[in-house]
């Protein structure tokens, strides 16, 4: 591939890669693909990963960019394309690498747990069985020294069993898995003896303890929703303090403090209030939408300001009498919106009378309502009303 071909898809990436985005159950918006390899495209920006970006499309093989709308566009034309057409790839970014399955349709998560099975064996279980057994390695330690273990597997290759010569002793264990170039991770297994009755001692371990708040910690990194953090803390300041140690506890509290939370929540309108010469509240109803009444107020009174509160900052779109205009809150949500700025030319600098107002809602059926769109800097939307009723 020639340079200009390269050039061409690494401006590409710096004009793509200014925005940040979320990894999900597929290859997260602003993902470039280059044959069987997908990297993020912060990473593919980093000078120092240059030479890694560039063999890989000497390599060969197809390049596609997936934009931020979430579509995927092939490099040689800029057309968009199918997701069928991508094929699964081995995704990276500056701290994980994932495998993903064909079509961009799902992340697969290879995950293994390792567990002691006897005084002599040490059992991994796979969550989806390895397509080659043959390059799955095993690295073995008791503390820093390597352990020689023969491995066998199941018939459907979602077990592998780890012999020893002789019994295991107490102490730590790590046992490293890769399947193939995708490392899977590192288990810590502290094994300590117990008697059970015939002077027979049994390996006990908290691997699978370990084991299922890490798992439950990366779906949260993936993920970043509330839920899924919350759950995974559950998990993990449920470990029993014996695995400090070895800094499972420790490294998966860490990383949990890493997570930066995905903003899903729309703002919400708390209240509304009338400046009629002073503060007539509006009444919320179970959707959420307003009411406000002018029948205790004079015809002398002037409408001067409507005044939101919202649970968020955000832009306030309000639509109404065939008008329409965006305001912004106060970082805490706060905006009070002149009548004459809300209205136009239906009210004065100074607002409108009251009688004046009640003349315009006659026309009206007695009611006016102002359509309201909040939105917050995550993009999240809420749509409410307000209306305004001369009685």
């Amino acid at each position: 591939m020639n340079k200009k071909i390269i050039s061409s898809l690494l401006a590409a990436v710096m004009i793509s890669g200014a925005t940040t985005l979320t990894a999900f159950a597929s290859m997260a918006s602003g993902s470039v693909v280059i044959g069987n390899k997908a990297f993020d495209l912060v990473y593919a920006n980093d000078a120092a990963n240059l030479t890694e970006i560039t063999n890989a499309i000497v390599a060969g093989g197809e390049i596609y960019i997936k934009n931020f709308e979430g579509n995927w566009i092939s490099n040689k034309n800029g057309l968009a394309v199918a997701a069928s057409v991508i094929p699964a790839v081995v995704y990276k970014s500056a701290t994980q690498k994932i495998d993903f399955a064909a079509a961009d349709t799902n992340l697969v998560v290879s995950a293994v747990t390792i567990s002691s099975a006897s005084d002599t064996t040490l059992k991994a279980v796979f969550n989806t069985a390895p397509a080659d057994t043959t390059k799955v390695v095993f690295n073995v330690k008791k503390g820093t020294t390597p352990l020689a273990m023969k491995v066998t597997w199941n018939a459907t290759n979602t077990i592998a069993t780890l012999t020893y010569t002789s019994n295991l002793l107490e102490g730590t264990y790590t046992v490293n898995v890769f399947n193939g170039i995708t490392d899977l991770g590192t288990s810590s297994l502290a094994i300590t003896l117990k008697e059970t009755g015939g002077g027979v001692t049994t390996p006990v371990d908290n691997t699978a303890k370990i084991a299922t708040a890490t798992v439950a910690v990366v779906k949260a990194e993936i993920s970043r929703l509330q839920i899924d953090l919350d759950a995974a803390n559950a998990l993990v300041n449920a470990l029993p303090s014996e695995v400090a140690p070895n800094r499972a506890r420790a490294d998966l509290i860490t990383r949990l403090g890493a997570i930066k939370i995905l903003d899903v929540t729309a703002p919400v309108l708390n209240a509304v209030s009338l400046t009629i010469g002073q503060p007539v509240l509006a009444t919320k109803d179970v959707n959420g939408d307003y009411k406000v009444s002018l029948s205790g107020s004079k015809g002398t009174d002037m409408f001067t300001a409507v005044t939101l509160n919202a649970s968020e900052k955000a832009t306030i779109k309000i639509s109404t009498m065939g008008r329409s205009k965006t305001f912004t809150t106060d970082d805490s949500g706060k905006l009070t919106i002149s009548v004459a700025d809300l209205l136009g030319s239906f009210a004065s600098k100074d607002g409108i009378a009251v009688s004046t107002l009640k003349g315009y809602l006659a026309m009206l059926s007695g009611a006016v309502t102002l359509n309201v769109t909040l939105k917050d800097a995550s993009g999240n939307e809420k749509a409410t009303t307000i209306t305004i009723n001369a009685n």
